[in-house]
């Protein structure tokens, strides 16, 4: 019905925001026209993807400690998954989200 580009008209105004608010878009004002443009995805802070890292694995900073000490016995990928989130854990201990 709607695409990404397309420019509104007063009679279907409204039925264009109904379809943004189902297909991640919405309606910007240029130049006296009104058309749909996407949204752009929000990238989630260091702090946020840490946090839904931890939850998802169940690696919590105590739990990473064990698994990154020498001879833990944890399997190859269970320390690659810890050490990925020790980076981002580090930039934050660091004061470096952006790094």
């Amino acid at each position: 019905m709607f695409e990404i580009g397309q420019k509104l008209t007063k009679e279907n105004y409204t039925q264009g925001a109904i379809w943004c608010n189902q297909h991640e878009a919405h309606i910007e004002a240029t130049g006296g026209e009104y058309v749909i443009t996407a949204n752009v995805p929000v990238e989630p802070d260091v702090q946020t993807q840490l946090n839904l890292l931890e939850t998802n694995s169940g690696l919590k900073r105590a739990v990473r400690e064990v698994i990154l000490a020498q001879n833990s016995g944890a399997s190859a990928y269970v320390v690659q998954k810890a050490q990925a989130l020790e980076a981002l854990a580090q930039q934050l201990r660091c004061g470096n989200e952006n790094a």
